[in-house]
């Protein structure tokens, strides 16, 4: 087995796990900013540590690690040089470096990630394990859509090509950062993206035409200076790749993933200059690592931005209990039919009101302490995500189905990360959408033909 497991002290180990949550919690909750900041960088470095065990095919796992890496250049700032290099408005400054939400938002995010695992803890004691597999796994089924079905899907996607180029005004695109327009273009790459995957996990999948349609793709929308979606895809990809290698009994070449992590930032440094400065030049290309480390540190800073408005507007108002959870049922509404559905959402309503979003974005903790006003239900709900992550895996591991495993992957990507720096109905909107809706086709043979090995 790739992970010897003595199942008596393993039981043990989560017992004690377990029955340690609740201290650490009282710990950081009663602990000064500076005792809190040293729990921080140590929590920061057990996760990133942890990738080298099981956990790195756990959704709880890669939403503590994203909620790390966009929350660690801020702290990191803020305990070493007393403020974020890249957020000038005085006003928003003045939240970012107020020490009391500081205390606030680290005590916050560390308890939620350490109650994240209390719930993994949990299913694995008390019932079930994770399937152990001495050999490498053969998945159940290799994708084939017939003729109808691609058919189907090329009408589909020309559709909303077509109606894509049809909304985006390329002539103010080539003027200003704003995207407008781009939502069919996104709609389109979000189906692409859980095709992308598919073909991940296909039996026939083969490397070269993989990197070549990576390549290809990656060049089309960093043309256009889209970002997001090749964000989820790559992120998609890094947890597919700890996937397939655990299931496969495979070692994870760490070195191939540094040299392809210094080129995403070398890429998104490449789109973020030609987005800004619409211009391919020798000083775009000489300044893209400058370009691309300086988005990393606006894109995490401009986000957490967030967590720490909504805490300090958390001590006069929110909306209490979850009333943002109904903006699911509207943002499944296509546009067309109720075109002025963003006007009754109850988040983006709130966050307009209150400046809670300038920079665009938002931040998943943010979102929870307003929605559910006391940590304490902010933590039972990191605990209940924990939990039922590891009841999917269960089943997903026991399947032994690529395109479950595709599932379960865009589940980790669009529901638990794409909320990370999003709303959670947003995430669950795009999940349903363009991942859920896409299996259920395939699942049930509407227009694909599935061959059993």
């Amino acid at each position: 087995s790739r992970y010897p497991i003595n199942k008596n002290n393993s039981n043990y180990m989560e017992f004690i796990m377990l029955l340690l949550v609740i201290p650490i919690v009282l710990i950081i909750y009663s602990a000064s900013f500076e005792i809190n900041i040293y729990i921080y960088f140590f929590l920061s470095s057990i996760i990133f540590l942890t990738i080298f065990t099981k956990h790195s095919i756990k959704g709880w796992y890669w939403l503590s690690l994203l909620l790390i890496i966009y929350s660690f250049p801020h702290f990191f700032n803020y305990h070493f040089f007393g403020q974020s290099p890249v957020i000038r408005n005085k006003a928003f400054k003045l939240i970012m470096n107020d020490s009391n939400y500081n205390l606030e938002a680290i005590k916050l995010l560390s308890s939620f990630v350490i109650c994240l695992y209390g719930g993994s803890a949990l299913f694995n004691l008390i019932k079930f394990r994770l399937p152990i597999y001495n050999q490498p796994i053969t998945y159940k089924e290799d994708i084939k859509a017939n003729l109808f079905g691609r058919i189907f899907i090329y009408f589909i996607l020309g559709l909303l090509l077509y109606a894509s180029f049809k909304s985006i005004d390329f002539e103010l695109h080539k003027e200003s950062y704003n995207l407008g327009g781009f939502r069919f273009l996104f709609a389109i790459c979000f189906i692409l993206n859980f095709f992308i995957l598919s073909y991940f996990f296909s039996n026939n999948f083969k490397i070269k035409y993989f990197i070549l349609i990576l390549l290809l793709y990656s060049l089309i929308l960093g043309f256009f200076g889209v970002r997001q979606v090749l964000f989820w895809l790559y992120i998609s990809l890094f947890i597919s790749y700890f996937f397939k290698s655990y299931v496969q009994n495979k070692k994870i070449n760490w070195f191939l993933i540094l040299i392809l992590l210094f080129i995403i930032i070398l890429v998104f440094g490449f789109i973020l200059g030609f987005r800004n400065e619409k211009d391919f030049s020798l000083n775009t290309l000489s300044r893209i690592w400058e370009l691309g480390v300086y988005g990393v540190n606006a894109e995490t800073s401009f986000t957490f931005y967030n967590m720490m408005a909504s805490i300090k507007l958390s001590y006069t108002t929110d909306f209490f209990f979850m009333k943002d959870f109904k903006d699911i049922f509207l943002y499944l509404i296509p546009s067309p039919i109720f075109p002025n559905k963003y006007g009754f959402m109850t988040l983006i309503q709130f966050a307009n009101d209150y400046n809670l979003k300038p920079y665009g974005t938002y931040f998943i903790l943010g979102e929870l302490k307003l929605s559910l006003r006391h940590d304490i239900l902010v933590f039972l709900f990191a605990f209940l995500v924990g939990f039922m992550m590891e009841i999917f895996l269960f089943f997903v591991l026991k399947k032994k189905s690529n395109l479950l495993v595709v599932l379960y992957i865009s589940f980790i990507t669009m529901v638990l990360i794409y909320s990370v720096r999003n709303t959670i109905p947003a995430g669950i909107k795009v999940f349903i959408s363009y991942n859920l809706l896409i299996y259920l086709i395939i699942k049930y043979k509407i227009i694909f033909n599935s061959k059993l090995n």
